[in-house]
């Protein structure tokens, strides 16, 4: 299941940046996450002194499509990998009835692919500001979460350029299933990005 989910990862960006090609317009880059922190957010349904989740942190990396649309506005979508480590501890003598509470604690990772659907509003020449709704296919739970970001970045006339994204993300705010009790991931980081402009100066001669 996993290897399905990274070779249709794969086919989407490989359609998304064939069609930015194919149109000369639009900005692509890859980006890699770092200070990365994140946490499970476990519904208040759920007795919770059963069961904790500690967050190791993760790796992440992108690959982005923005697709301007005026001189301030783009909209931006791309496809997101990342493998999400926690420590999980469930307290068994409150499960069972015993009075003694044994703890039982084992480390556990998700791999999460998610499809962000939003926009980037640009301002002062280098700042932007980031935001829209996940579509997740995580092996946890997948559904529709959300992201929000800002940054700066730097673009060169022959289309070069980097960036930096600072954001945070909470995966699968409304699970497919309609579990109001599912545990939904929470994540930070800081984005580094180089990106490439097909509107520069060597595609306009």
């Amino acid at each position: 299941m996993n290897k399905l989910r990274i070779l249709l990862t794969v086919f989407f960006v490989l359609i998304l940046f064939g069609a930015a090609d194919a149109q000369k317009k639009g900005t692509i880059g890859f980006t890699l996450s770092t200070l990365n922190t994140n946490s499970m957010l476990q519904s208040a349904a759920i007795k919770k002194d059963f069961m904790v989740f500690d967050g190791q942190g993760f790796i992440s990396f992108s690959a982005d499509y923005w697709y301007p649309v005026n001189d301030w506005l783009e909209l931006e979508t791309g496809a997101n990998y990342s493998l999400q480590s926690f420590e999980k501890t469930v307290v068994s003598g409150l499960i069972d009835g015993s009075n003694k509470a044994v703890n039982q604690t084992e480390d556990i990772a998700y791999h999460v692919v998610n499809l962000p659907v939003g926009f980037r509003v640009g301002f002062l020449n280098i700042g932007f500001i980031n935001g829209g709704l996940l579509v997740d296919i995580t092996q946890q739970e997948p559904g529709i979460g959300s992201y929000f970001g800002f940054g700066i970045k730097l673009d060169s006339e022959v289309g070069y350029g980097i960036f930096v994204n600072p954001y945070l993300k909470t995966h699968s705010i409304l699970p497919i299933n309609f579990d109001q009790n599912a545990n939904r991931i929470l994540e930070t980081g800081i984005r580094l990005g180089v990106s490439y402009s097909f509107d520069n100066v060597f595609r306009k001669r």
